[in-house]
């Protein structure tokens, strides 16, 4: 048995929050997954956290996070937007055959 004064010290331990910034991302995150058809998994891998600098204690996305999930979903609308010009495209012409 160990006296309290031969305990080991524990190393000093960092506590974050996450900031509602990211907190709303998650939600974000959730939901691209469920349109998408996208594993929710991987697009959590791709989030990079950072120390805010307004607040030490608590982790906010990094800008090029920002910038990268943001070209994503452009990328993701432009699909969308093709994908919808080519089901009018191919309505039009079944219309037209008839």
């Amino acid at each position: 048995m160990m006296l309290p004064s031969e305990t080991k010290k524990q190393p000093t331990r960092k506590v974050y929050a996450l900031s509602d910034e990211f907190i709303g991302q998650l939600r974000d995150l959730i939901q691209l997954s469920i349109i998408s058809g996208t594993n929710i998994v991987d697009n959590l891998r791709q989030v990079r956290l950072e120390q805010s600098a307004s607040d030490l204690n608590m982790l906010t996305m990094t800008p090029e996070y920002i910038e990268y999930y943001n070209k994503c979903v452009e990328k993701l609308m432009e699909e969308v937007e093709q994908m919808k010009k080519e089901d009018l495209e191919r309505a039009a012409k079944e219309i037209q055959e008839k």
